[in-house]
């Protein structure tokens, strides 16, 4: 009896810490443990600032931009000085400039101004992609963290039940062959989501330049509301980056056209300065001047215009597949994620009742009114049960993602 007492102390010991636990975590038990780590923005932060795809991104805008400061530019003036020297000497200084009359040069500033436009919201676009990506493989490490802790915290659990155990009369070896078959494969699980977070964590480190081995982030898994389908739609009908970027792309293809078309116009050039002639008995000064127009009569722009209609055609064709291609991603993205939040939802209740039955079944063991097999059976189930949510979150973050990926921004922007 002595010996009963001191074993029910002993595991009571044991289980409370674990009971605790259970009882403060109930929804929250996906929860990572108090302890420093990266969070989501200082991620995003780390990546944009060091990873050279986004350095890519920002030359390729760069250099966008400097297209439109060159279009700006007034052409350069001319400064003309001849000498004629027959029986006079005649000496002239000019300068010309040329004078835009077809408005070709307002065309072409105005499309690279649309050309501008186009690149940074395509910028928007695509720096959003990489952040998707990033945010991905962040939900991926923190739900691969909280799978290693529950299969840490059930193969501590099942190591001190059978350490017990076995020092305990009147246990079959069934029980206890049973309890260390578990213990196997809680130990095989914890091994498996170890070596998968240490890839997911070198994967991660590589594009935030930072140290794997002391990689470790920080995230409540927990997912939040989704906005109303009503207003996301309306957002991409008005201000999708990608959609935006093709029309603007499109507008720059029809101002092009419009500026090739105006090359039949003749260009002209005016050119004012001084002349001084000086010879036997003469020597003065006067007003030169020049008007010279080119007459378009071989070149007119054709080959120009022709590309240009071209490539508006294919500005057309490609904004009309871009919102077509996000209206219908995100019709399927946004039923997924509505079903798996309502499946995590769902689920909740679930996980609560697994883990009451393990409480139960803990002091029903402590008690002697429970077996070893039935014990473990709740274990098992709570174990399955949690590890099971964090699924269903991890999904439900990922579609979250996506959604984001499709809308071009984040969510709650």
């Amino acid at each position: 009896m002595k010996t009963r007492n001191a074993f029910l102390k002993a595991l009571l010991l044991l289980a409370i810490p674990g009971f605790l636990a259970c009882a403060e975590e109930a929804k929250d038990t996906v929860q990572s443990k108090k302890s420093p780590g990266l969070t989501m923005p200082e991620v995003l932060a780390a990546f944009k600032q060091n990873n050279p795809h986004v350095k890519i991104l920002d030359g390729r805008l760069a250099a966008t931009r400097a297209e439109l400061r060159q279009s700006q530019l007034l052409p350069n003036p001319e400064v003309i000085w001849r000498v004629e020297d027959s029986v006079d000497k005649d000496n002239f200084v000019e300068a010309s400039w040329p004078v835009d009359v077809s408005g070709r040069r307002w065309l072409k500033s105005r499309a690279a101004l649309a050309g501008i436009v186009s690149a940074e919201r395509l910028y928007q676009w695509e720096l959003n992609s990489l952040f998707t990506d990033v945010k991905a493989r962040f939900y991926e490490v923190v739900a691969c963290q909280e799978r290693l802790r529950i299969a840490e915290d059930g193969a501590s659990r099942y190591t001190s039940i059978l350490d017990n155990l076995r020092g305990r009369a009147g246990q079959t070896d069934f029980d206890r062959m049973r309890l260390e078959k578990e213990l196997a494969e809680v130990k095989a699980d914890a091994a498996e989501a170890r070596r998968e977070l240490h890839h997911l964590h070198i994967d991660l480190a590589i594009l935030l330049n930072e140290d794997p081995h002391i990689l470790r982030l920080a995230a409540d898994l927990k997912p939040k509301a989704l906005p109303g389908r009503e207003a996301l739609e309306s957002s991409i009908l008005s201000d999708h980056p990608k959609v935006v970027s093709a029309l603007k792309a499109v507008e720059r293809r029809d101002l092009e056209r419009k500026a090739a078309r105006r090359k039949w116009l003749p260009e002209i050039n005016i050119a004012g300065g001084f002349k001084n002639t000086s010879g036997d008995d003469v020597n003065k000064t006067g007003f030169a001047g020049e008007l010279s127009i080119s007459v378009p009569i071989f070149d007119a722009g054709q080959e120009e215009l022709a590309a240009a209609k071209g490539e508006l055609k294919v500005a057309e064709s490609e904004a009309a597949i871009a919102k077509n291609e996000v209206m219908r991603r995100f019709v399927e993205t946004y039923e997924d994620a509505v079903i798996v939040k309502n499946s995590v939802r769902e689920y909740e209740t679930a996980l609560l009742a697994a883990e009451r039955v393990e409480q139960m079944a803990g002091l029903a063991y402590l008690e002697g009114r429970l077996g070893t097999l039935e014990l473990l059976d709740a274990y098992s189930g709570a174990i399955k049960a949690r590890t099971r949510y964090i699924t269903l979150m991890f999904e439900s973050h990922i579609l979250e993602v996506e959604l984001e990926r499709v809308i071009g921004h984040p969510i709650d922007s």
